[in-house]
């Protein structure tokens, strides 16, 4: 027996027991069977006047449960073998969690996926080249809060020059015989093959000799990106004015060794040249290795903000 007809079955012996009476009891069986009907069900209200109904028109990304198989059977095919009508919208691919692909695109070198609600949809990206000491992980541990914020990729590579226990400086290596002018294109190109970006929002950051080497690639390539950083790094460059006006911003401080007789002309050459969006930011009373606390504290954020207000003025890279 059912709990309502239990329910009901009591009712009915109560009112027995405390009338004992045949109109009672066919009225007290009346009321109880009253109270097991299933009530009918509520008419599903409409939409006002003028609104859509956003349930019927928002694309599914879960599975259809059987029952709503069933019942509602599949469309027919055209005779082109497609369902007939509007194309249907591309189904988005959430990513929840960063994913880390460690010794990609290079030995020693990251990449990290943002969490984003589409991870099919082309993406921002952002290369970071460590100083001479070669700590990758320091680099990724300054950036990669604000690369999951704002949903950029994030490649840390580390200097090719670093290999086994060879020197991580991106400086020296540049001057060395063993240097490969195409190293830096060539390992951008391999996470674009493999992952989606978009090609107009390619952007990079160096610290130390990391942004020596960067500033030098990207004067002589400055189509590769849409806008770079320069942090506590930077060397003159010798030639002539580019065509192409590639965004830059410094950030250095005022007792950096390198500030002088590197960064200063760097800037300088860059508003000579004129066209750049040039961001001078010099922190008083700090060092060499100091200026990486204002990257962790909320530097790094500040920068990629203002970075990703730029798209490749020149072609993508």
């Amino acid at each position: 027996m059912s709990s309502n007809l239990a329910w009901a079955w009591g009712v009915v012996r109560t009112h027995l027991k405390m009338q004992g009476s045949v109109a009672w009891l066919a009225l007290s069986m009346s009321l109880a069977l009253s109270c097991t009907r299933p009530s009918a069900p509520l008419a599903a209200s409409a939409p006002p006047a003028g609104e859509t109904d956003r349930t019927t028109v928002a694309p599914s990304t879960s599975a259809p449960t059987p029952e709503a198989s069933a019942s509602s059977p599949a469309p027919s095919p055209s005779p082109s073998g497609s369902s007939g009508g509007a194309p249907a919208p591309r189904d988005r691919v959430p990513r929840r969690e960063a994913v880390i692909r460690g010794e990609f695109p290079c030995p020693g070198c990251t990449t990290r996926l943002p969490p984003t609600s589409d991870a099919s949809a082309p993406s921002p990206m952002l290369v970071v080249l460590h100083g001479d000491d070669g700590n990758t992980a320091w680099m990724d541990w300054m950036w990669h809060g604000p690369a999951d914020k704002h949903g950029v990729v994030m490649v840390v590579l580390r200097c090719p020059g670093a290999g086994g226990y060879g020197d991580p400086s991106w400086s020296r290596w540049h001057r060395s015989a063993r240097h490969d002018p195409g190293w830096l294109a060539a390992r951008i190109e391999e996470v674009i093959a493999r992952e989606p970006i978009d090609r107009r929002k390619l952007y990079a950051s160096g610290y130390s000799s990391g942004a020596s080497y960067l500033s030098s690639f990207a004067s002589d390539h400055p189509e590769r990106f849409a806008a770079i950083s320069l942090v506590g790094g930077g060397d003159r460059h010798p030639g002539a004015c580019s065509a192409c006006k590639l965004p830059v911003h410094f950030l250095i401080g005022s007792l950096d060794t390198m500030l002088q007789p590197d960064v200063i002309p760097l800037r300088d050459w860059y508003q000579a040249c004129g066209g750049h969006d040039v961001v001078w930011e010099l922190r008083q009373g700090m060092t060499h290795e100091g200026i990486q606390w204002s990257l962790e504290r909320g530097g790094a954020n500040a920068i990629l903000t203002w970075m990703l207000r730029h798209e490749a003025g020149c072609g993508p890279g």
